[in-house]
């Protein structure tokens, strides 16, 4: 790579490490298997709500209902990471 940009005067190549491109910011360009993509999806979408869209709006609740086998699985995954002690504020679920 760098001999062939070598040929550019404008082109400066920067060593790689974490965080560039790596599975911490773009995990899913190393998983191959949709299953896993979308379970990385749901964590993520679940502690951003946890960490930042809960404290700013003050919800201490969160209402959910299982309309289907991916609604489960998603709801299985929040009640894991909204029982992790380390990501306030503590959020009750209610299943309706």
């Amino acid at each position: 790579l760098r001999e062939e940009l070598s040929k550019f005067e404008n082109i400066t190549v920067h060593e790689n490490s974490e965080y560039l491109i790596s599975k911490a910011t773009f995990p899913t360009y190393f998983i191959k298997e949709e299953s896993h993509i979308q379970a990385l999806h749901a964590e993520l979408d679940l502690k951003i709500f946890k960490r930042h869209i809960a404290p700013m709006l003050g919800i201490t609740h969160r209402f959910i209902g299982c309309e289907s086998d991916i609604n489960e699985e998603y709801n299985t995954l929040m009640r894991k990471i909204f029982a992790l002690s380390d990501i306030s504020p503590s959020i009750e679920i209610i299943e309706i």
